[in-house]
């Protein structure tokens, strides 16, 4: 996993559970999921950088309310920095077949 994928996985993950705040045992698969990339990866992404961080220096059991709220809105600011690969492949399938190898 990468730090792009872990972006998309979150979303995706606090989507499905319908989540509105994130429990302990939410938080320990977030970890589990963080630590996959967070200190083998080159360039993780800054997202993924400050959650590492505020886990581990706060090491909270609960994310809600505006704490919540405000990581929400962080994930979906590094999701729109982040390329889709769908559009990036159709983006290379428009280019005129004469310059194609």
């Amino acid at each position: 996993m990468t730090s792009n994928d872990f972006c998309y996985w979150l979303k995706g993950f606090v989507e499905l559970n319908q989540a509105d705040s994130l429990n302990i045992k939410h938080l320990a698969v977030i970890k589990k999921h963080l630590n996959e990339f967070i200190d083998t990866e080159d360039n993780p992404s800054s997202f993924s950088i400050f959650l590492d961080g505020y886990l581990k220096l706060s090491d909270p059991k609960s994310i809600e309310g505006d704490a919540f709220n405000k990581l929400i809105v962080e994930l979906d600011k590094a999701i729109g920095k982040i390329e889709n690969p769908v559009e990036k492949i159709q983006r290379r399938d428009e280019r005129p077949r004469d310059l194609l190898c």
